[in-house]
């Protein structure tokens, strides 16, 4: 769920004025900005002409008080893009305005699915009220995109699909040929006019901060330039590639058979809490539970029952969307390398602070360089086996086929519930040591495979044959920045 609410967060991105709006600001929330002096390059004031067209079209935003005007400004922002096709700025309001209606009331039409899993719905609904009772920190747009997000609209039919969604394949398929199909649409649109843009060191527009405090606060800010920031072709780009990456890991998720993904949460949750006589001797949870925590021993044995013999196998559908995964991650990596280098140009000019995301923050974190995210480009486009080679120990080297895990062909990879270790793969330790509530000793190393029935999973670590072998090369892995989605595929068989 949480891939898809980044598609939803970053197409609503200009109307809320949301999105990585605080990593821009790379301050503490603490600063002074009255410490600016008049004198400093960073309170020049960007010029009418760099920001006339982008106060219009913000204007079309603040006139949204409530739920029933975002459709209205919607239409507006779209007709002003088709009337000024030579405006770089109109045009990428337009492209991410457009996807909006797709996720009309997405919270109501979610309410079935989520419901009876009783940790996200709980998890949810805290969530939500949280945001609305700090609605009165933003700009009252963003209240009423909340209200258009999360409202009942039973009447509605959204892109071929009226009412709640009674199944998670019908939220899949939503997902990956509704919302993709617009959102695709809009990318390409989005790469067009980065084509078009004749100089990579102009901003294509400026992004102002009263699209989050509002229209009445935005004239009143110590410094314009830190109203006004600086969106660069480099920004659009990291945005590009995050969508198409979401996209990517959306289409991988609704390849496979979820169906039965609520009985299982609830079944864990209700072997994790035993009914028991309250002896008032401990917190109130543990009063009326014996608490047992599900190790992947216990969720082993669940998985083996007969009613989950179809839980996380590939659809019929994996035939279409695994090889448009791939295609979609590897396109991600393209775009993000080239985002990447614009940051890194950007980073050597001035003013760090004028940008809409700090370049200089992007490039300086350790972990993620160049060299990385190439590594992971050659790992994605490699039809076969890639060598890989530890980060911290160059002499450690090994093959990856990342490829194997997106062919719908691929045997391994149609139950991976059979990659997951099996009850007997499991030690037969005890839990805990000693019988005394007060002395016993924790078993910290209870329910850790020891084997695992397929040890090159799905024939992603080709010729790796022991458990050994496999926990070497997970180690070479975990620590490689070029391969964190893969990390976490591997650790949900831990």
């Amino acid at each position: 769920m949480k891939k898809y609410g980044v598609l939803i967060i970053s197409a609503i991105f200009f109307l809320t004025g949301v999105g990585f709006y605080w990593k821009a600001q790379q301050t503490p929330a603490t600063e002074d900005l009255s410490s600016l002096s008049s004198s400093s390059p960073l309170d020049r004031v960007p010029s009418s002409d760099n920001i006339a067209e982008v106060d219009t079209l913000n204007r079309m935003i603040f006139t949204i008080k409530d739920k029933t005007q975002v459709d209205p400004a919607i239409k507006q922002i779209i007709e002003y893009a088709k009337q000024h096709p030579e405006s770089e700025a109109a045009q990428i309001y337009s492209v991410f305005a457009q996807p909006i209606y797709l996720f009309k009331g997405i919270a109501w039409r979610l309410r079935m699915l989520v419901e009876p899993i009783d940790a996200a719905y709980i998890g949810s609904i805290s969530w939500l009220r949280a945001i609305k009772r700090n609605s009165d920190r933003r700009s009252p747009h963003i209240d009423a995109l909340f209200d258009y997000f999360v409202d009942p609209n039973p009447d509605e039919n959204i892109a071929g699909q009226k009412g709640q969604f009674v199944s998670l394949a019908q939220f899949q398929d939503y997902m990956a040929k509704n919302v993709n199909s617009t959102v695709l649409k809009q990318l390409s649109a989005l790469e067009e006019i980065l084509k078009k843009n004749s100089n990579e060191n102009n901003p294509l527009f400026m992004f102002d901060s009263a699209l989050v405090f509002g229209a009445d606060v935005g004239p009143n800010m110590t410094s314009q330039t830190v109203r006004y920031r600086k969106v660069m072709p480099g920004h659009i780009q990291a945005i590009i590639a995050n969508m198409y990456e979401r996209m990517g890991f959306g289409l991988y998720l609704a390849s496979y058979n979820m169906e039965k993904l609520a009985r299982f949460l609830n079944t864990l949750t209700t072997q994790s809490l035993i009914a028991k006589k309250s002896d008032f001797q401990r917190g109130i949870l543990s009063n009326v539970f014996d608490i047992h925590l599900q190790s992947p021993k216990e969720i082993s044995a669940v998985l083996a029952r007969n009613e989950f013999a179809d839980f996380m196998t590939l659809r019929k559908q994996s035939a279409e969307y695994l090889p448009k995964s791939l295609t979609y991650l590897r396109h991600a990596i393209n775009v993000r390398i080239k985002a990447f280098r614009e940051m890194e140009k950007l980073s050597k000019m001035p003013n760090q602070r004028e940008y809409f995301v700090n370049p200089d923050f992007i490039v300086s974190r350790p972990a993620v360089t160049l060299a990385a995210l190439q590594k992971r480009m050659k790992l994605l486009y490699a039809n076969n086996a890639e060598l890989f080679t530890d980060r911290v120990d160059s002499k450690n080297s090994f093959n990856v086929n990342i490829a194997a895990l997106f062919n719908p062909n691929n045997p391994k990879i149609k139950d991976l519930k059979k990659l997951y270790p099996r009850t007997s793969d499991f030690k037969a330790d005890p839990e805990k040591y000693g019988s005394d509530p007060k002395t016993f000793k924790w078993n910290y190393e209870y329910g850790t495979a020891q084997n695992w029935p397929d040890p090159t999973f799905g024939g992603l670590l080709p010729g790796t044959s022991t458990p050994a072998q496999y926990r070497e090369k997970l180690i070479s892995i975990s620590r490689d920045a070029s391969t964190p989605a893969l990390q976490a595929w591997l650790r949900l068989f831990m």
